[in-house]
């Protein structure tokens, strides 16, 4: 699988640009990290190693899905609404993606805001050399909203070491906005395919990583547009905020789109439907309990997910699809049953509920449609 570094801001030769000490914190990975007012967690999902690249020591990721977690000590920034520039000092082996979500100012308690992707991309190409390249990050809350009691991760993929990690309250003077690698230095790394074929990465891109994306050779990108993210608040009460914008940004670097339409699942049923009385949901045959996700015998979803389905087409123009994804309930989109584990990402608006392979027919609904199979046999 081709990986590429997509990180944001500036990418130079390290030591150029850095922050001064005055108005920011850092710290420095190696076998025993050098802390000064940052530290970097090593637990879980943020499980690091130390590693030695070019002759500097430094730390990787070494979790199955890997991120490098950073905590700010709230003695220096106390939780509030910053604007911040984070800048990493990193090796790549190879090109690959790597990204930065951070806990971002906003409705207290709400998921989507502890893990807010930076805007900012910028490519590291220079595979086998140490770089450093500046994060951007407005509306910072530093609430400790993320795991390990942190403020942002890093998402470093296999063969990137981090030698150091600095944030900043002040712009760093090689800082730029925008920065997308000319398409040259990409050149031995875009993917060439045959004519009737589509390459798609997901999920979702901001114009940076669109247009490294397209000049890369990328066709289209994935996003998870489920049934909660349009029509939130009430039935026939449509947002295409969050797609309309998505849309633009392909349409603006020659992409196309393979959105993932998902309905059923906990995650992806809006609150409306699923506190009322249309909901039904699947009832397990071994404990007799009720799991959060919508049942296939439910005559009430279908019309909703129909409706929801006929908006999106009317909402855009065939030209920008390159495929779509339909999502059955389930877990993901993808089970048609829960099929486990409890909690998780799919849990996180709803909160945990029962779920687990096994056998989901004990409601009232899948019995009777039981019966009545069985008289025609």
């Amino acid at each position: 699988m081709l990986r590429l570094l997509a990180l944001v801001g500036v990418v130079t030769s390290v030591g150029s640009g850095c922050p001064q000490e005055g108005d920011s914190r850092s710290v420095a990975l190696g076998e025993r990290n050098v802390e000064r007012g940052l530290s970097v967690p090593n637990a879980g999902d943020g499980t690091n190693e130390p590693a030695t690249a070019a002759g500097r020591t430094g730390r990787r990721a070494t979790a199955a899905d890997p991120y490098m977690y950073v905590d700010v000590d709230d003695a220096w920034l106390p939780p509030g609404d910053h604007d911040l520039w984070v800048t990493v000092e990193f090796h790549p082996e190879a090109i690959a993606v790597m990204g930065l979500q951070y806990d971002a100012a906003g409705q207290e308690g709400v998921l989507a805001r502890r893990y807010v992707p930076c805007e900012d991309a910028a490519l590291g190409y220079r595979v086998g050399e140490w770089m450093h390249y500046t994060f951007h990050l407005p509306h910072a809350r530093l609430g400790n909203g993320q795991n390990h009691h942190s403020d942002f991760r890093l998402t470093p993929p296999q063969g990137v070491v981090i030698g150091a990690i600095t944030v900043s309250t002040t712009k760093p003077a090689d800082y730029e906005e925008t920065r997308a690698p000319e398409a040259e230095a990409l050149a031995p790394y875009r993917v060439r395919i045959g004519e009737g074929f589509e390459l798609t990465f997901g999920n979702d891109a901001n114009p940076a990583t669109a247009a490294l994306y397209r000049m890369l050779g990328v066709t289209s990108i994935e996003s998870y547009a489920h049934w909660q993210s349009v029509e939130p608040e009430a039935r026939g009460s449509w947002d295409w905020s969050k797609w309309d914008a998505q849309a633009q940004v392909l349409r603006d670097a020659g992409l196309k789109w393979v959105p993932f339409l998902i309905a059923g699942c906990a995650y992806a049923t809006p609150d409306w439907f699923r506190e009322s009385e249309a909901s039904h949901v699947y009832r397990c045959l071994e404990h007799g309990q009720d799991s959060y996700v919508q049942s296939l015998w439910n005559p009430a979803l279908l019309p909703a997910v129909d409706a929801y389905l006929r908006a999106f087409a009317e909402q855009y123009e065939p030209e920008l699809i390159e495929s779509v994804l339909l999502g059955v309930t389930g877990i993901y989109g993808e089970s048609i049953y829960p099929a486990g584990p409890e909690g998780g990402w799919t849990a996180d608006r709803t909160g945990t509920y029962h779920n687990h392979m096994g056998f989901w027919c004990a409601d009232d609904l899948a019995k009777a449609h039981f019966r009545r199979y069985l008289k025609t046999r």
